[in-house]
């Protein structure tokens, strides 16, 4: 078993590196989460300066654990990305989290609320999603959203 409960998703960490208060009340209240490799190249590709990109490398590794993709992730991932139509890369992250029994921690509904994903392992803590988005993303999946300590039940598409 993994050291670590949490997943998160590029979105949060990016939240995180910029000082949003949601993202660091996280970090703070969850000590045991990971980042997927894929996540880690998410996050440097927007450093475009090689000093900067190396200090962030830096302090990502020395913040939480970095977990590269295997076998079994790419399995998961394919499956999710068939089932769900999400894009690769997040069905990596997603995997990711699943294949260790881990929980994907993201601010984007959109991306692994899915028909055909497991909402177990997907905890919305805060979102920044544009409620006029369209709505099929979302099929039939049930999904919980937490705004601080507030939660947000939805049964369905119609945000």
């Amino acid at each position: 078993m993994s050291n670590f409960s949490l997943v998160v998703d590029t979105n949060i960490v990016i939240d995180w590196l910029d000082g949003e208060p949601l993202a660091l009340d996280l970090f703070e209240q969850y000590r045991d989460r990971a980042i997927s490799r894929i996540t880690f190249a998410e996050v440097l590709v927007g450093y475009k300066d090689d000093e900067t990109r190396e200090v962030v490398s830096e302090l990502l590794k020395s913040c939480m654990e970095i977990v590269d993709t295997n076998e079994e992730d790419a399995i998961i991932a394919v499956k999710a990305r068939i089932d769900s139509n999400m894009g690769l890369l997040d069905a990596f992250i997603y995997a990711t989290a699943l294949s260790r029994g881990a929980i994907v921690v993201t601010r984007n509904p959109k991306d692994f609320v899915r028909k055909g994903l497991d909402k177990e392992h997907i905890f919305i803590p805060y979102h920044t999603m544009d409620l006029r988005l369209a709505a099929s993303p979302f099929d039939d999946a049930e999904i919980t959203i937490m705004q601080g300590n507030k939660v947000i039940e939805h049964d369905g598409p119609n945000l």
